[in-house]
């Protein structure tokens, strides 16, 4: 059906919070179709933490309870983490440690620097251009790449805060 059914829940920041996580799914599936679980679920829960400042959408704003999660919790590596299944994203016993991660993931690809910009742009218009969330991974994020982003990713989820 792909639709959205919202209600107003006693805390309307909590509801405010699901309205953009769920309706990122929404705007996201209407843009590329298929995509990498840890990109969908990782950009929603980016956008899911939005505030408006002073009349201006505030993005990227840093998630302690992510934080807080990938600090007492070991992370999957990066290569495998790309390629995570959504069997394994949502089990119950690594949901968490996937959110976190993949909220961080795409904070690293948006907020890191032009290189990595570069990488999370050419992700989305490969996808976009039809081509298979695998395909799409395997070409920006390529194995040649993998070992020096997993160093940057864990650096700079260290230096977040």
């Amino acid at each position: 059906m792909k639709q959205l059914l919202i209600w107003n829940a006693p805390d309307a920041e909590d509801t405010l919070r699901t309205i953009r996580h769920e309706g990122f799914h929404q705007y996201f599936d209407r843009l590329v179709g298929a995509s990498p679980v840890w990109l969908n679920e990782g950009l929603a829960e980016y956008f899911e933490g939005s505030r408006l400042v002073k009349g201006s959408w505030s993005d990227g704003e840093v998630q302690a309870q992510h934080l807080e999660t990938l600090a007492r919790n070991a992370r999957f590596p990066l290569e495998d983490f790309l390629r995570v299944e959504p069997k394994t994203f949502y089990d119950e016993k690594t949901m968490h440690v996937c959110y976190a991660e993949a909220w961080a993931c795409v904070h690293f690809l948006l907020n890191s620097g032009a290189e990595h910009k570069q990488r999370f742009d050419a992700l989305v218009d490969a996808l976009v251009g039809g081509k298979r969330p695998t395909e799409a991974v395997a070409q920006i994020l390529d194995e040649a790449s993998l070992p020096k982003l997993e160093q940057e990713f864990a650096e700079y989820v260290r230096t977040l805060k």
